[in-house]
């Protein structure tokens, strides 16, 4: 198996998890790829979202990345404050940085470069899904240090586990969040008094277009105090009524930032869902778990 770190960006790195593509004796086989975003409100990347997720996806037969992106602190260094000139879609940008990376390594890497999924949690999902819906946008495609070819940006899938993908609703009353609010505010819209307009180019919903959005599948829990449930079901209803793939399972209890919840009879299972789902979506299914 090979391990590596590879910069991205300035901050950005890249955590790669690639298996030995020997399945027999001579044998060798393409796999499938997840990359995941990690959550923690833009400000942090929440560990029990990055590695324990790679390793238990990397055992249902993928090759796994863990994108650290830029965030707005420094978990290790507190003294250096807060990245007042980080901006949404940054992160997203570096997300397709990431994705190019992976498609030009592909073939040294046995990676079937037309599965290539992405998952992403809390903020995370965010920034996973501004690329699965906005792969092609020519706001974010200008910004990029390469010229994408073909569909080389649009990922096979994405997996958001509860997700923000919008703003919270007014009528949500979310106190777990509330201390980080003028944080997260900073890097969605560079102020705390954001405009009508400003708010609406976040929701990921408005995003959803029939010829470009990718198959989604959604977990989220009633109970989530930090992002509301309701824009889970906002967007997976916007997927519906746009003939987009999606799976979107509302558990009846869980709260926010669980990772794999490994100590949740009920809630453990959804890494197995995903895998189902992303493996329905292969064009060869037949990947050694």
């Amino acid at each position: 198996m090979i391990t590596k770190t590879i910069p991205i960006s300035k901050e950005a790195v890249l955590d790669l998890y690639i298996q030995d593509p020997a399945v027999s004796f001579q044998t060798y086989t393409k796999r499938p790829a997840l990359i995941i975003c990690p959550g923690g409100a833009y400000l942090i990347h929440a560990t029990k979202e990055g590695e324990p997720v790679a390793l238990n996806f990397l055992a249902r037969g993928f090759h796994t990345f863990v994108l650290k992106y830029t965030v707005a602190t420094d978990r290790l260094h507190p003294e250096k404050g807060v990245n007042v000139k980080l901006r949404y879609p940054a992160p997203s940008i570096e997300l397709m940085e990431a994705i190019h990376l992976i498609c030009e390594h592909a073939d040294e890497w046995f990676i079937d470069s037309d599965a290539i999924f992405l998952a992403g949690f809390s903020a995370g999902a965010h920034v996973a899904g501004t690329v699965g819906y906005r792969w092609n946008d020519p706001e974010l495609v200008s910004q990029l240090s390469f010229t994408p070819q073909g569909n080389e940006l649009k990922p096979a899938g994405l997996v958001l586990g509860y997700p923000m993908v919008a703003d919270n609703p007014g009528n949500f009353s979310c106190s777990a969040a509330s201390s980080n609010i003028e944080l997260v505010n900073q890097v969605l819209y560079g102020t705390q008094n954001p405009s009508l307009e400003q708010i609406e180019s976040v929701k990921l919903k408005n995003y959803v277009q029939p010829q470009s959005a990718v198959p989604t599948f959604i977990w989220h829990s009633v109970d989530d105090s930090v992002v509301s449930p309701d824009l889970s079901l906002e967007l997976a209803q916007t997927l519906m009524h746009n003939q987009i793939n999606c799976e979107y399972h509302l558990f009846s209890h869980g709260g926010h930032g669980l990772g794999l919840a490994n100590e949740d009879p009920a809630l453990r299972v959804w890494p197995y869902l995903a895998e189902i789902w992303m493996k329905s979506l292969e064009k060869n299914n037949e990947y050694d778990s």
